[in-house]
């Protein structure tokens, strides 16, 4: 694969897998292990070593005229669908054209050298730029290059200390969620420029917004209306024939010549359709410009003299009114949540769409060079106009699609990105309002996620309702917010078993033997229901009902451990209260088949001065005999206490009997 690691699934590699796992005691071993410090630290210094973090090294050693010019065309393609998505995401994010342009540009050139992945084209994303709209009405653009700096910053430590694994924590759904949820935003906040409405003061939620535009919905330009109409048009219209499998079929030899040149020209017209809808808007309107069309034009500010023009530093932030720099105190009081939503999501579409395309493409990607090539990226990008890099995953498809060879594809579209604003930026003043909205919701209105919506809600209501939620508070609320209200939705769904364990109760023997049975870990939030379980069932079978219908009375108590891998020191304290409960009641509470990791716990407990020891036995043949044992003792002790002990002597015996039957 053009000198990237292809997947091995051959018996010799999967001999080695089988031989590595067996030297692991049965465990592959995995970055989420437990390491030691030393380890950590080795493992750090090792991973910055030159030979593993210069990938372009390797690049260019097998580089050739092919592959050349593979990444020149695919260089090409990207850079004419780059320049228009970049000035629709201006209008997103409301900051100047030169901040997503920058992040492209930068983020692209920067990855060249140091990027595992050959399909990955990064740069602005839809889902960033939402989240920068916010610091834009604030006044403080600045903010944007300020949270560059620090996502790049934490993703170099993510990838020096090989955190990430994380990432992982986050639900794939909460990131599909959150992607549905930011395309429904973008699309309602384009809604009145696609219908050429003005407001006096916008709103910044999304409810809000989409009432203003149904309220005045009266006040529709019929121009504007038709142009984003058919722009909108013409883009499904490209997507839906692109998708025709005989754009794709193998035997094109059977075809005429002329068919096959009709089928390039559409699939390039489908690759290219962005910029082919804005050149025909910008061509209408140009040729009509004398006849007082009341279409509202973009207003862009884009110079290309400030593209790539050096910045002061990420955190001296000047403020407008005082004519003084910003306290870092006031930086991160202003920013809030995006010091966490801004790198928690840069860092989920780096890893989500560079391991999407390795496993579409057959070849394996470095997580940890990722990270810290998109960290030096967004700290590079940050002392230019630029907001926080992402993986992007509309060019990466098109990337992707033209066959690229290598990383290097992003020189060249880097380099093509500003050839094209230098010399052509002039005819962005003729591109309408309408037809670069209609450009962002065909972009964004098929990252609507409505097949995992449907599934979670047949399937697992939990995750649908995470999903609501998360897709609520973005509408509701912000986006930020939506994205941690999904995850800590999330978490709680992960941890409610946790804190409300459900046990099996088994009965035998008419009630006088009780055997609970967990089915995973044990943890603090559930230490008091836990003790409140034991007390309720205990009752229950020493009930007068029971006792009435001829039931009786439970004499032993067995808890099996068997599956449960994780334990807390407030766990064994509830068990203790629940033995001294047993035992006043005169009922013995025991427990069994602990796992080795559980069992070394129990030895640590039982050697501190608690007043009551925690019985742990092997099985539950072991635990009954011990029982028998403790019951003749018992016997013994009251026959000479009371000098009449044949009588007790043989209920003992027969007691010993009855459970004797049950585990000979």
């Amino acid at each position: 694969m053009d000198g990237y690691e292809k997947i091995d699934s051959t018996p010799e590699h999967t001999d080695m897998c089988k031989e590595k796992q067996s030297s692991n005691n049965g465990y592959i071993s995995s970055t989420t292990s437990s390491r030691s410090l030393r380890t950590i630290l080795w493992d750090s210094v090792d991973c910055l070593s030159p030979r593993k973090r210069l990938p372009i090294v390797n690049t260019i050693c097998k580089y050739n005229t092919h592959k050349l010019t593979r990444d020149a065309l695919a260089g090409l393609t990207v850079a004419l669908t780059t320049v228009p998505y970049c000035i629709a995401l201006a209008s997103i994010s409301g900051l100047d054209p030169e901040y997503p342009l920058g992040a492209s540009i930068i983020g692209n050139i920067v990855y060249a050298f140091l990027g595992t992945s050959k399909d990955l084209n990064i740069g602005s994303t839809a889902a960033v730029a939402l989240l920068m709209r916010v610091y834009s009405e604030m006044g403080h653009p600045e903010y944007a290059r300020f949270l560059a700096f620090y996502t790049g910053v934490l993703e170099i430590l993510f990838g020096i200390l090989q955190l990430s694994s994380l990432v992982n924590y986050v639900s794939p759904t909460v990131l599909s969620a959150f992607m549905s949820a930011t395309s429904i935003t973008i699309i309602i906040n384009q809604l009145r420029h696609f219908f050429g409405l003005t407001f006096d003061r916008f709103s910044d939620r999304s409810i809000v917004q989409l009432y203003q535009v149904v309220t005045y919905l009266n006040k529709v330009k019929f121009c504007d209306l038709c142009m984003g109409l058919g722009s909108l048009s013409i883009l499904f219209a490209l997507r839906y024939l692109s998708s025709r499998p005989v754009l794709y079929q193998k035997r094109t030899y059977e075809l005429s010549r002329t068919k096959k040149l009709f089928l390039r020209l559409l699939g390039t017209c489908s690759l290219m359709s962005n910029v082919l809808v804005l050149a025909i808007a910008g061509f209408i309107v140009f040729m009509f410009q004398n006849y007082n069309l009341t279409l509202t034009l973009v207003r862009s500010n884009l110079s290309p003299a400030n593209l790539v023009k050096p910045e002061s530093f990420p955190f001296i932030i000047p403020d407008s009114s005082t004519n003084k720099t910003l306290g870092f105190e006031q930086v991160v009081d202003d920013v809030k949540f995006g010091l966490a939503t801004v790198p928690l999501l840069a860092m989920l579409f780096t890893i989500a769409v560079a391991k999407s395309f390795g496993r579409k493409n057959e070849y394996r990607i470095d997580v940890t060079q990722e990270f810290l090539a998109f960290g030096v990226a967004n700290v590079v990008a940050s002392f230019f106009k630029s907001f926080p890099i992402a993986a992007s995953i509309s060019r990466t498809a098109v990337n992707s699609h033209c066959n690229v060879a290598t990383p290097m594809s992003g020189l060249f579209s880097s380099a093509f990105v500003v050839l094209f604003v230098q010399f052509a930026s002039s005819c962005l003043h003729f591109i309408p309002r309408a037809s670069l909205s209609a450009v962002i919701i065909s972009c964004v209105v098929f990252s609507i996620d409505l097949q995992t919506i449907k599934n979670t809600f047949r399937v697992q209501k939990r995750e649908f309702f995470v999903v609501l939620t998360t897709i609520v508070a973005a509408l509701v609320l912000s986006p930020e917010l939506a994205l941690l209200l999904g995850i800590l939705a999330s978490l709680i769904i992960v941890l409610m078993p946790m804190a409300n364990p459900k046990p099996e109760v088994e009965e035998f023997k008419n009630g006088r033997l009780l055997v609970f049975t967990f089915d995973h870990g044990l943890k603090f939030p559930a230490s008091e229901l836990l003790v409140d379980f034991f007390v309720e069932n205990l009752d229950y079978f020493n009930s007068y009902e029971r006792q009435k219908a001829g039931k009786r009375s439970p004499k032993l108590c067995i808890v099996d451990l068997s599956h449960v891998f994780q334990i807390d020191y407030s766990i064994f304290h509830g068990f203790t209260v629940a033995k001294e409960y047993f035992e006043s009641r005169g009922t013995a509470f025991y427990f069994v088949q602990a796992r080795p990791s559980v069992k070394a716990l129990f030895e640590r407990v039982n050697s501190q001065n608690f007043r009551f020891k925690l019985e742990l036995f092997e099985d539950l043949s072991s635990a009954v005999q011990a029982y028998k044992k403790q019951k003749r003792r018992y016997s013994l002790g009251m026959s000479n206490m009371l000098m009449g002990g044949t009588s007790t002597m043989i209920d003992s015996y027969e007691v010993a009997s009855l459970y004797g039957s049950l585990y000979p």
